[in-house]
């Protein structure tokens, strides 16, 4: 071994997991109940998690979580396309990796880190979906039709009894292949595209927002007043995927962390700003979790993204190496 030989440090090559590793090895209930904990141990303060760093105009982001006793941390490097046609209401992730340092020492993976976004928001839409909708739910409306879109029908699916799913999306060819595709992996729910976003939320129980909209995508009077919506895809102070008027009607407005959405999520900047809510309005969803919310009329969460959640499904797999 030369290199032994002449007193180098030689490790094994980095391991990676691709996207199809990714989804191999975890499964969406799991990767729930690992988000679930997460959030639990970071509402004891288990974990440090600094701002995320945004870079041009939110092209490229960078997010880190380290859990304090154990030392594992994780680092999340995510290019975003912002300059695609559809990108209003379709942002795509083009490349991204997510290392896992196994006790502060080199990293031990190299995760596609777009797949991992897509699992563990799925899962935090999950929980907030159990935490807030009726439990009787069983109509959802999908605005978008990109990567994150495409996990919402399986995630609501997760935790309320689904029968019909609407999806809507700029882009007409888009929401035909997200409806085919929810279609023939969710086959006792009824699937539909709809022509405008008013038609899809009008009748929803559920309204998942899954776009880069700057521009509201529906008014808050369309709504049932008992109805819950998830907003996931707006992540920038200039993007608007619902008005303040939704905010101003909920009872509860629940957010992946408050912090992050008072500087990065516009609905709720505007909404703050105008005086239209106060941000001690805002409640996190590792309270909520702790002590569970007495439900009543319209609700709604609004996440930009917490590197927690990548914490937990990197540590899951890890597991699995």
């Amino acid at each position: 071994m030369a290199g032994a030989d002449i007193g180098l440090d030689v490790r094994p090559p980095l391991r990676y997991l691709s996207a199809t590793d990714v989804t191999s090895r975890l499964d969406l209930a799991s990767v729930v109940e690992s988000v679930r904990t997460a959030f639990l141990a970071n509402h004891r303060d288990s974990d440090e998690q600094p701002q995320r760093l945004a870079l041009g105009a939110g092209e490229l982001l960078v997010m880190a979580s380290r859990r304090r006793a154990e030392r594992d941390a994780v680092v999340k490097v995510l290019r975003v396309n912002t300059d695609g046609k559809d990108s209003q209401t379709t942002p795509a992730t083009i490349d991204g990796v997510l290392l896992w340092l196994g006790g502060m020492g080199e990293p031990i993976l190299a995760i596609d880190a777009g797949s991992v976004t897509a699992l563990r928001t799925a899962a935090i839409v999950a929980l907030a979906t159990d935490l807030l909708a009726d439990p009787a739910a069983k109509r959802l409306a999908i605005l978008g039709a990109g990567r994150q879109a495409r996990e919402q029908g399986p995630a609501v699916a997760l935790v309320r009894p689904l029968t019909d799913i609407v999806v809507w999306n700029r882009t007409q060819r888009r929401a035909d292949a997200l409806a085919e595709h929810l279609a023939a992996t969710m086959q006792d729910v009824s699937v539909r595209v709809a022509d405008h976003p008013f038609e899809a939320v009008k009748d929803a129980d559920i309204v998942c927002c899954a776009t880069a909209a700057t521009e509201p995508l529906f008014a808050a009077s369309v709504l049932d007043a008992g109805a819950h919506v998830n907003a996931i895809g707006s992540y920038r102070p200039d993007m608007h995927e619902f008005s303040s008027e939704l905010l101003g009607k909920a009872s509860i407005i629940a957010v992946d962390s408050a912090a992050a959405c008072l500087v990065e999520a516009g609905e709720i900047i505007d909404a703050v700003g105008a005086g239209v809510i106060g941000a001690d309005a805002l409640r996190e969803l590792a309270d909520l979790l702790t002590q569970p919310p007495a439900r009543r009329g319209l609700t709604v969460f609004k996440s930009v993204g917490v590197a927690l959640a990548d914490f937990a499904v990197a540590a899951q797999l890890a597991a699995t190496v």
